[in-house]
């Protein structure tokens, strides 16, 4: 349990840290809108699964795919970051967590014959968001919105 509560309060920790970098970064370097807005998508996915995960933690089969799926998307930025990937974005980043998650999809069917309830509503919501970041970074919207944090 004091594992769990350094962990949440870690998580908790994380957020601010993180979405105060996002910005600062924005004015430090020439990042365009794919990166910021992506990050700040997945920082928002991250809360929330991490959020839903605390409030499932008595149930010992939830709160743990959430907060694995919670963390693959933590790994976005830095899969960005390998040599040659940033040319590839944003594919780059959504295939190798698309794996991780599929390897949670293949877990559940293999051990429990069907996809958890947990798995398949976390695996929406990553889904959900790079459907909504990936045309907002792109779009004239997204790219005003990232020039305004300059």
């Amino acid at each position: 349990r004091s594992l769990g509560i350094g962990g949440a309060a870690l998580a908790a920790a994380l957020v601010p840290l993180s979405l105060l970098v996002i910005i600062r970064s924005v004015a430090r370097s020439n990042l365009g809108a794919l990166p910021v807005i992506g990050d700040l998508g997945i920082l928002a996915l991250f809360a929330t699964l991490v959020t839903l995960g605390i409030h499932f933690r008595s149930k010992p089969d939830a709160h743990k795919r959430l907060m694995v799926i919670a963390s693959i998307g933590l790994v976005a930025p830095a899969i960005a970051r390998w040599p040659g990937a940033e040319s590839a974005v944003p594919l780059s980043v959504i295939v190798p967590q698309l794996t991780m998650c599929a390897a949670i999809i293949v877990h559940d069917i293999v051990t429990r014959r069907r996809v958890h309830p947990a798995t398949a509503w976390g695996v929406a919501a990553y889904l959900v968001i790079i459907g909504i970041t990936v045309p907002l970074a792109m779009s004239r919207i997204g790219q005003q919105f990232v020039n305004s944090l300059k």
